[in-house]
């Protein structure tokens, strides 16, 4: 299994509870399919760079996993929702 880092950034108008169900979704997508959660540190919020669906803030959230290749293209999927909660996650290697 490969260890990744993803990132993800939340809807910052998200409730705590709807917040810790989407990171609890994450989470759950990497342990059905293989893989392991060593942890995941919650950065609160930040503002962007640029404004991603007219927002300006973002609830940004790293999760180191260890996984089988085929794992990040999951996670990508997970964003997809009616309101789009994440509508931004990257997935890379973790250099340790």
């Amino acid at each position: 299994m490969n260890q990744y880092e993803v990132m993800y950034v939340i809807d910052p108008t998200l409730e705590d509870s709807a917040r810790t169900e989407l990171i609890n979704r994450f989470s759950d997508l990497v342990t059905k399919n293989g893989g392991e959660v060593d942890r995941v540190d919650e950065w609160g919020k930040r503002r962007l760079a640029y404004a991603i669906q007219y927002k300006t803030e973002g609830y940004y959230v790293l999760m180191y996993i260890k996984a089988p290749a085929e794992l990040p293209r999951e996670c990508a999927d997970v964003h997809q929702g009616p309101r789009r909660a994440a509508p931004r996650n990257r997935a890379q290697h973790a250099d340790l």
